[in-house]
């Protein structure tokens, strides 16, 4: 009498808890469990109008980056449709049944883009829910048009980062997905060496160590490649908002800006870098005052009374 439970029941505890995480992700308030999209940062207090812009971009470009994406998610549907079918005809009658109902369930309430809240103010995660769309192809399309046009769609949004793969924010969790993404990039036999670099941000989360993360990220890469700060081929983006990750390796980095969308406009660009020239001219004034006035403190000497 009186004991403990112990862990019955544990099995039926853990399938709720994935329910409810499902259900809510669906409701895109997260976690986000193995999803892709894009993360986009934005001024704060402006997140919903920034949402607004980013559904416009996306609506515009996947109809222009993807003429036929329509008929390709109707024959992928097609595929899915059949591979059920097989393995229906292993189920019982009120097992067929709950798939079907499970299917359309979820037909309906998985739009192609959704907006998420992550849960830090002026950090937003759009999922995409198509197979066709790469978020690291579509953002880099979106990308280099708005740079050949100079036309800049939003005014909100700054950073604009494809995400390849999302999942809860726990140090395995985050090595286990650079694993998965490097292998093909850094560890195939035959490849010569390429120089990377870690991205690292990290946001309303203090359970996560950036040094203990970018140090084992060198135990998953074969030795043929080395870290190069200043000229990488590859990027490991790594974005820690609350208690979901971020993930994504790109070897556009510098081409795409950083996926500072605003650095597409030249003139945003100049701008800045003539801001930035302007601010370390000042730094190197500064240092140069201390350093005269060093001097002349070091050449007094104390008076004698």
């Amino acid at each position: 009498m009186g004991g403990k439970r112990g862990n019955q029941g544990g099995g039926k505890t853990d399938a709720k808890r994935k329910k409810i995480f499902n259900r809510l992700a669906a409701q895109g308030r997260g976690p986000f469990l193995n999803m892709k999209g894009i993360l986009f940062s934005c001024d704060q207090n402006n997140e919903k109008r920034a949402i607004e812009e980013v559904y416009r971009l996306v609506e515009e470009f996947v109809d222009k980056i993807y003429p036929d994406i329509d008929e390709r998610e109707k024959n992928e549907g097609s595929k899915g449709e059949e591979k059920e079918e097989e393995e229906e005809k292993e189920l019982s009658i009120e097992e067929s049944l709950a798939l079907e109902i499970k299917g359309l369930k979820e037909a309906k309430k998985k739009p192609r883009f959704r907006a998420c809240d992550t849960g830090c103010k002026g950090i937003v995660f759009l999922s995409i829910n198509s197979k066709i769309i790469d978020p690291v192809h579509f953002v880099s399309e979106i990308f280099k048009d708005i740079e050949a046009t100079q036309i800049l769609k939003t005014r909100f949004v700054s950073k604009f980062i494809p995400i390849q793969k999302t999942q809860n924010a726990t140090e395995e969790n985050v090595l286990e997905i650079i694993r998965q993404l490097a292998t093909p990039i850094f560890n195939q036999e035959g490849q010569p060496g390429k120089k990377y670099s870690v991205a690292y941000n990290r946001r309303n989360n203090t359970g996560m160590d950036k040094e203990y993360i970018v140090s084992k990220i060198g135990t998953l890469i074969h030795m043929k490649n080395y870290v190069d700060l200043t000229n990488p081929d590859w990027v490991i983006v790594v974005e820690i908002a609350k208690t979901n990750c971020f993930i994504t390796i790109t070897n556009q980095w510098k081409e795409l800006h950083k996926f500072n969308i605003r650095m597409t406009i030249k003139e945003t660009r100049d701008e800045t870098n003539k801001q930035s020239q302007k601010s370390r001219q000042e730094n190197e004034a500064k240092k140069q005052e201390t350093k005269e006035d060093d001097k002349v403190e070091s050449k007094e000497e104390p008076t004698k009374e």
